[in-house]
């Protein structure tokens, strides 16, 4: 069984993105934001918390920090598979 772990780290980032948003709008509804008068000049851009952003982009290095190791062992592991196969044949051809 071979997993895809571009699609899992993928789905894993719309699920966290989703969470995200789905707090940050409660927050919204619970306390909303007070009128700003005409004169203020907003970025919309700017309204993102850092917070979030921060907290998001910890987690995709995570996730993709553990696929890589897990790649890394999973190649280590049918390297090793490979030459124990390779010794069993060796060991077989010897004893006749």
């Amino acid at each position: 069984m071979n997993l895809d772990y571009e699609a899992l780290a993928n789905g894993l980032l719309v699920v966290i993105t989703g969470l995200l948003g789905y707090f940050g709008i409660r927050r919204g509804i619970k306390k909303p934001e007070a009128e700003r008068s005409p004169n203020d000049l907003e970025l919309k851009l700017a309204m993102v918390d850092n917070r979030a952003i921060n907290a998001l982009a910890a987690s995709v290095e995570t996730l993709n920090a553990t696929l890589q190791r897990t790649n890394t062992l999973m190649a280590d592991e049918a390297r090793e598979r490979e030459i124990e196969d390779e010794v069993e044949r060796r060991l077989k051809d010897r004893s006749r």
